[in-house]
């Protein structure tokens, strides 16, 4: 085998060993704000078989809750002018989300807080007027943190 051959083979045996060490780092986020290894970030590059898949069902929820605050939120805002300044204004929301949510609004500008609920959720978000989810693992989420998606 040649020298060039050998190093070459020597390289992805290091490459792999490297990847297989770390793998269980949890270095990347996803967008639900889950933490993804970084064997599975490597693997969907390489291949989505390799990765597998990553549903979300709780999150789907919450982003679709945030959407219908945020319809109800616009519907309020054509029929009297401004947003409304509490909840319990807004009266075509179809139902309360199931977990813990804080509404804040000043009639110019509103926003949605949930904090982290155990594995469900796994930090702080956001949602304000502009449609985006901002998140935070360590600290309530500001519109400084990171933009999660942008509904």
């Amino acid at each position: 085998m040649s020298t060039r051959r050998t190093l070459k083979l020597i390289a992805v045996i290091a490459f792999v060993a490297a990847v297989l060490a770390v793998g269980n780092l949890e270095l990347f986020t996803r967008p639900c704000g889950h933490r993804e290894a970084v064997w599975s970030h490597f693997a969907s590059i390489l291949s989505p078989r390799l990765a597998g898949r990553h549903d979300c069902v709780v999150m789907n929820k919450l982003y679709i809750d945030f959407r219908l605050v945020d319809a109800a939120q616009d519907k309020y805002q054509r029929e009297h002018g401004s947003y409304a300044t509490s909840f319990d204004s807004l009266t075509n929301v179809a139902a309360l989300p199931s977990y813990e949510f804080h509404f804040t609004s000043d009639g110019q500008h509103w926003s949605v807080a949930v904090p982290p609920l155990g594995d469900w959720f796994p930090g702080h978000y956001l949602i304000t007027e502009d449609r985006r989810i901002h998140f935070s693992r360590d600290h309530s989420a500001t519109t400084n943190d990171v933009v999660l998606c942008k509904l």
